[in-house]
């Protein structure tokens, strides 16, 4: 056999397997959730609806920062109940070490450690505090309903948000918090999402991306709070 005929059967070979791995790794990236993409022209996709909501307006999940499980109806939110620390001693030492272990050396939360990357998988996961300021910055929000008073628990209100970039929008409800208290703060009234950050002070605070009204906050709140999660793929 001639040498350049060696050398096409080895560069062809080389390019199936190319295309085969190629191909492997975007059905990686193919997840079931991927309907919910909206792309508003901005650094990333967000999702049109929260982690465990199946409709826009529907509130979803609460979770603990780190935490990839719901917790059982009528369990409030503390450091008894944080996922995290399941299976751990109750030390000061036992705590900090498994709280290290779920974020990186940038102070953001790992995949495994992810909700919106566990339950949907693909490219999924959650925001981060860079991808809420850009949210906020280069889409309007619209008060819906407009009249605040009529927002409650029962009839919970949000925001429809809108791309200034290419006139795209999506829907942010107002679903409040899970706390040590209460199973319903500020529910209906204001926004509390996660972002991946923790904080950069403290380990048992990460950063959330708030709205109350029409004005945006920020905040740190406690790791084992629970709040609920808005996707965001590249």
């Amino acid at each position: 056999m001639k040498k350049s005929s060696v050398i096409f059967i080895i560069s062809a070979f080389a390019a199936v397997v190319l295309a085969s791995c190629e191909k492997e790794r975007s059905d990686k990236d193919k997840s079931p959730y991927d309907k919910y993409a909206v792309d508003l022209g901005l650094s990333v996709k967000w999702a049109s609806v929260n982690v465990g909501a199946s409709d826009e307006k529907g509130l979803g999940n609460y979770y603990g920062w780190g935490e990839t499980s719901e917790k059982p109806d009528g369990t409030y939110y503390d450091w008894d109940s944080y996922l995290v620390f399941k299976g751990i001693g109750t030390d000061d030492a036992s705590r900090d070490a498994a709280l290290a272990r779920i974020y990186g050396s940038d102070l953001i939360l790992k995949n495994e450690y992810d909700v919106a990357h566990v339950k949907w998988g693909g490219s999924w996961r959650m925001p981060t505090e860079e991808e809420f300021q850009e949210l906020m910055e280069k889409c309007t929000w619209e008060m819906v309903p407009s009249d605040i008073d009529k927002w409650s628990n029962d009839t919970p209100g949000g925001w429809k948000v809108t791309s200034k970039i290419n006139g795209k929008s999506i829907y942010i409800p107002a679903s409040g918090q899970r706390t040590n208290m209460n199973l319903e703060k500020d529910k209906g009234r204001q926004a509390y999402y996660w972002t991946s950050d923790r904080d950069e002070d403290a380990d048992t605070f990460a950063m959330v991306f708030g709205r109350f009204k029409n004005v945006l906050f920020w905040g740190t709140q406690y790791v084992c709070m629970g709040c609920t999660v808005r996707p965001v793929c590249p």
